[in-house]
């Protein structure tokens, strides 16, 4: 007799440790081993690679980073063709973090999926200013804090609030005034990303309905003249959520 499929059911710890697999439903006698695979915005995730295992059904604590994973149960049994179980996903907190920590996580990550022809994913960053500090690895883009640009009554106890963050561009110039294409085509990526046409937006950030791309000044002068190649534009994160909701 062919074994069960079991059920996956993930459990965020909300306490910065990982979160919890519980497994039921599979065959008994058999071996369960979950795998898991981190999830970094894009429509490419990180290899599977095992969380643990267990013997049967019950709960399986995965020490997972902070952060968005799927996960799949394997079931194997002595003699028989193992089976998986369906894809589940799981956000890993530490149970504070708010919605423009999310969205900042959920930005850089996406990003940094673009594998941008040049640049470093490592040197995808984000922090409260989008500024150039000692020790900046570059090229690098940079994201940071601006505003909430403005809350918008949808329901009794719902409101909409835009969260505006300033993602920058920053590399390095002979101050040539011959244009070369490489930072402009970053650009066009980053705006493309998060173009509602084509995304719905953050989809690992719950709150997120949608994102926006307000554009911004395509290279600062200043910054040019002191050898960078510079510019920024606003990724907004049209967040829904309940007025009571903490």
């Amino acid at each position: 007799m062919p074994l069960a499929i079991p059920t996956l059911t993930l459990t965020d710890d909300a306490d910065g440790t990982g979160a919890t697999a519980t497994i039921s439903g599979s065959t008994v006698g058999t071996t369960n081993a979950v795998f898991t695979s981190r999830w970094l915005g894009g429509f490419v995730n990180a290899a599977f690679t095992s969380a643990g295992s267990r013997s049967d059904d019950g709960t399986l604590a995965l020490n997972i980073h902070l952060g968005y994973h799927w996960a799949y149960v394997s079931s194997t049994k002595a003699g028989e063709d193992g089976v998986v179980s369906a894809m589940g996903s799981v956000r890993a907190t530490d149970g504070e973090d708010s919605d423009w920590k999310q969205c900042m996580d959920g930005i850089v990550a996406k990003i940094q999926t673009l594998s941008l022809a040049g640049l470093l994913p490592a040197n995808v960053e984000g922090g409260k200013f989008p500024f150039d500090r000692e020790g900046l690895d570059k090229p690098a883009v940079l994201v940071g804090y601006i505003r909430e640009a403005g809350i918008t009554l949808v329901y009794s106890a719902t409101d909409q609030v835009p969260l505006d963050f300033q993602v920058a561009v920053l590399k390095p110039n002979d101050q040539s005034n011959v244009i070369e294409d490489q930072y402009p085509k970053w650009r066009e990526q980053i705006r493309n990303l998060f173009s509602p046409t084509t995304d719905t937006g953050l989809p690992a950030v719950p709150h997120v309905i949608s994102t926006q791309v307000i554009p911004g000044d395509m290279y600062n002068l200043e910054l040019f003249k002191v050898g960078l190649d510079a510019g920024a534009l606003v990724i907004r994160c049209i967040t829904q959520v309940n007025r009571a909701l903490v």
